[in-house]
C-alpha cells in the first residue's frame, strides 16, 4: 500500500487529520488538499504555510445540547431532527 493511499484511508476514516490548507502569508486560505505532499508543494510555490485540518471539536456544553435535543425522537415530525443531532453527536466523539 502506498503513502497516499494510507493517507486517503486515514482521512476517510474520519482521523485527525482531515485535509490540508495552504494558508498564504496574509492568512488567506490558498488551496485545500488531502494529501501532505500535495500541500507542501503548493506551498512551496506560492510561498503559503501548510495547515493541517482535523475534524470539528465540540466543547462540552454543545455535546451537552445536541444529547438533550437528540432524545426528542418521539416528537411527531421531530424524528429526523434527533437522528441527525445523534449521528453528529456520535460522529464527534
Amino acid at each position: 500500500m502506498t503513502k497516499e493511499v494510507d493517507e486517503m484511508s486515514a482521512a476517510s476514516r474520519g482521523s485527525a487529520v482531515m485535509a490540508y490548507a495552504v494558508i498564504d502569508d496574509e492568512g488567506v486560505q490558498h488551496s485545500l488538499w488531502f494529501l501532505e505532499k500535495d500541500a507542501t508543494s503548493e506551498a512551496a510555490m506560492v510561498g503559503g504555510t501548510v495547515v493541517r485540518l482535523g475534524p470539528p471539536t465540540l466543547t462540552d456544553a454543545e455535546r451537552e445540547a445536541i444529547a438533550w435535543f437528540s432524545i426528542y425522537s418521539d416528537t411527531p415530525g421531530e424524528e429526523r431532527h434527533a437522528v441527525v443531532l445523534a449521528n453528529l453527536l456520535e460522529r464527534t466523539k
